[in-house]
């Protein structure tokens, strides 16, 4: 860091201190603005559970596929397709 801005940043900043308590307001009586809360949880959207099927179909389609040894291989070696998915 350079130092010798230094000197002028720390006028700069007690100047701006000085300018900003002059301005504050020192009535304790002075209106103030009333608080508002907004939960950040306002927006949430709660998960809906989505229509995967039904299981036998899965496990039908999986043997068809040949069995968890073909998501072995394809773990082994993913550049190397399996089987083409079926539908």
């Amino acid at each position: 860091m350079n130092l010798r801005f230094l000197p002028g940043l720390l006028a700069l900043l007690h100047a701006s201190g000085t300018v900003a308590q002059a301005h504050s307001p020192l009535n304790p009586q002075a209106p103030v603005p009333a608080l508002s809360y907004t939960s950040s949880l306002a927006s949430y959207r709660a998960l809906s559970e989505l229509n995967v099927g039904s299981w036998r179909d899965a496990n039908d389609r999986v043997g068809r596929i040949g069995g968890w040894r073909v998501y072995q291989r394809e773990a082994i070696s993913p550049a190397t397709p399996a089987v083409a998915p079926v539908r």
